[in-house]
């Protein structure tokens, strides 16, 4: 929904191939991949920690700052995209790290996050209450309309 998080996601992804065409990429072998996205996405304390293949844990803000060092390193010339996608990535790292609140005006899932919290407490509502999920759901429909996305982008939130 976020249109900096869609230049970010597109940015950041032509960065890391640029450095696996130039045999450059960070090697970090995740222990159990899968398992340690779900359990990113569902740590609530943010330390998002995970295991490596040889057995060192680290969390995914390091993981994403061994890239992003890579990423800087690759000689190009100046292109202003990327230096923005460099600026962004790295200062959105630092943002996470600190405060993750600090990126609710550019992470979709904080932004929503606190959107919902809001609702939640004001409502007096479960966080099984099904117009509160209902909530959750509407806030990615693509509908100008509709999209509580765009509805908040209106409200100048």
């Amino acid at each position: 929904m976020s249109e900096w998080a869609t230049a970010m996601k597109i940015g950041t992804t032509s960065l890391i191939l640029d450095l696996i065409e130039r045999g450059e990429v960070p090697q970090l072998e995740i222990a159990q991949p899968v398992d340690a996205n779900k359990s990113i996405s569902r740590d609530r304390t943010y330390d998002w920690i995970i295991e490596l293949r040889d057995g060192r844990k680290i969390s995914a803000i390091d993981v994403q700052r061994i890239y992003l060092k890579a990423a800087v390193g690759i000689e190009s010339d100046t292109d202003e995209d990327r230096q923005w996608i460099l600026h962004e990535w790295e200062s959105i790292l630092n943002d996470l790290e600190r405060d993750v609140m600090l990126a609710r005006d550019r992470v979709d899932w904080v932004g929503k996050k606190l959107l919902l919290n809001a609702l939640q407490e004001e409502e007096k509502l479960s966080s099984s209450d099904p117009w509160l999920q209902s909530i959750d759901l509407e806030y990615h429909s693509v509908d100008l309309e509709r999209g509580l996305y765009y509805e908040l982008i209106r409200q100048g939130a």
